[in-house]
């Protein structure tokens, strides 16, 4: 699973039947040489690889305005936001090795690059981490209700006892229909089993 980045977001989502998620990649530092490489093993759902990888490209040569939260553009000057820029020009180069073996990309760094600064600017500027919403509505009887989650389970449980208790109720007249007399004849006095009797 991906990384979840605070329980507590869980426990209130669960308490309260609505609230956020933040998942986020998970990612891990290895050794390539004399280099350091991030290397992505988990992505957030909905996040399309091909498309991850293209963007990290992109980023590698696009500076990335920290004070606006977007990408600088033409009308503005490079020596009024020099101050607020970070680039993702410490990555040397981006690569897909995922296998049969489960997914893996390689983000791999420059010589003395900061590793925890580019892991940062990838969360920040790609789909590595995501925000969730979340709104736990069900239905009890025909209202929609919003529920938290011992509520819901109670609700299920309860909706359960009543498929089975039907069910349990059917059964012994539907084996009655199936059942044979002696020359190989179904019985055809049997009472029919009302539709209601098995909903």
């Amino acid at each position: 699973m991906q990384e979840l980045s605070c329980g507590a977001e869980v426990r209130s989502v669960y308490a309260d039947g609505m609230g956020s998620l933040t998942i986020r990649a998970k990612m891990h530092v290895e050794k390539v040489g004399q280099r350091e490489a991030l290397v992505i093993s988990e992505i957030p759902y909905s996040t399309n690889k091909s498309a991850l990888v293209e963007r990290i490209a992109e980023l590698v040569t696009k500076k990335v305005c920290r004070m606006h939260d977007f990408p600088c553009i033409l009308n503005i000057s490079r020596s009024e936001c020099s101050t607020h820029m970070q680039t993702l020009q410490g990555v040397s180069d981006v690569r897909d090795e995922s296998d049969r073996e489960g997914l893996r990309l390689v983000v791999e760094t420059k010589r003395n690059a900061d590793v925890n600064e580019i892991h940062s600017l990838l969360l920040k500027h790609t789909r590595l981490e995501l925000k969730m919403n979340c709104n736990m509505v069900v239905l009890r009887g025909r209202e929609p209700v919003r529920m938290c989650l011992m509520e819901q389970l109670h609700e299920f449980t309860k909706f359960r006892r009543v498929v089975i208790r039907n069910k349990a109720r059917c059964v012994p007249l539907v084996s009655l229909l199936n059942l044979q007399n002696s020359c190989g004849q179904p019985i055809r006095s049997a009472t029919r089993v009302p539709r209601s009797a098995c909903i």
